[in-house]
């Protein structure tokens, strides 16, 4: 008797110890994804973005879906469309709860393509194409992702309030970028506004970046994902089904075991 106390105590803790560990993949696989940001990728202007996902993206795909949102801030769907458009906007994101937005700009002159890439001037000719592209002369040079910016610091007001955040100007393939980082009030939420631009990226016309094959990776990491989950969750399963089994025959079998006593 006490031997079979001790197994069906052991039988009991392995079956605990089973279900936690298979509710740990589980939300180490929910975990995996849910802490993601958004991921923008544009193949026509070559560039890919990351966005924290308080952030709603508003293009020309998805502008009838957030009509109730463009009517506050009084636009239509073809006004909003239309206002993308005039404006050389390749990418839109708002945090509807504060008002922060972002905006990236792409668009090619002669200008733009005389210079190709700002990254391969040196300082002298930096410093006469910043005179030319940026109207005020108070901007700083940083370098993120490969591509060197100029960064202008934002502050403006409106009939919607104060506004502050930063510009960050580029030129790539011949052509200029700009994103903007806005947010409301005067205070600049500066961690987000490095994690956005250390998540831009804007891919050369020539040689291979692995940005271009940023959905397929993804998608094979997430199937991966998922195979391991179903292969590790099924093990536990049938391990657990095999001793929940396993004990149940013990207990129906314990029952009519007879002990043969000695005679002396």
């Amino acid at each position: 008797m006490p031997q079979k106390n001790n197994s069906n105590e052991i039988g009991e803790e392995n079956l605990k110890k089973r279900i936690l560990a298979l509710l740990t993949v589980l939300f180490l696989f929910i975990g995996t994804f849910s802490l993601t940001a958004f991921a923008y990728t544009d193949k026509q202007y070559k560039f890919s973005i990351e966005v924290p996902d308080v952030y709603t993206v508003i293009n020309a795909e998805n502008i009838k879906s957030n009509q109730d949102f463009l009517q506050k801030i009084n636009y239509t769907a073809s006004g909003f469309k239309e206002y993308l458009e005039k404006n050389n906007i390749v990418f839109y994101a708002i945090n509807k709860n504060n008002g922060s937005e972002i905006v990236l700009k792409c668009l090619s002159s002669e200008f733009s393509k005389s210079i190709e890439n700002l990254e391969l001037l040196d300082s002298d000719a930096l410093s006469n194409v910043a005179q030319k592209i940026v109207a005020d002369s108070n901007y700083t040079v940083c370098e993120k992702g490969g591509s060197t910016f100029l960064k202008i610091a934002i502050n403006s007001e409106d009939k919607g309030g104060r506004f502050c955040g930063s510009q960050f100007l580029t030129v790539k393939n011949g052509m200029i970028y700009s994103l903007s980082v806005v947010f409301q009030g005067t205070d600049v939420d500066v961690d987000t506004e490095n994690k956005i631009l250390k998540d831009f990226n804007i891919s050369q016309n020539s040689g291979f970046s692995w940005r271009e094959f940023e959905d397929v990776i993804i998608a094979v990491i997430i199937s991966l994902g998922i195979i391991l989950f179903v292969v590790v969750a099924g093990y536990i399963i049938y391990r657990t089904i095999d001793d929940i089994r396993n004990k149940n025959s013990t207990n129906d079998v314990a029952p009519y075991v007879k002990i043969k006593r000695r005679k002396f």
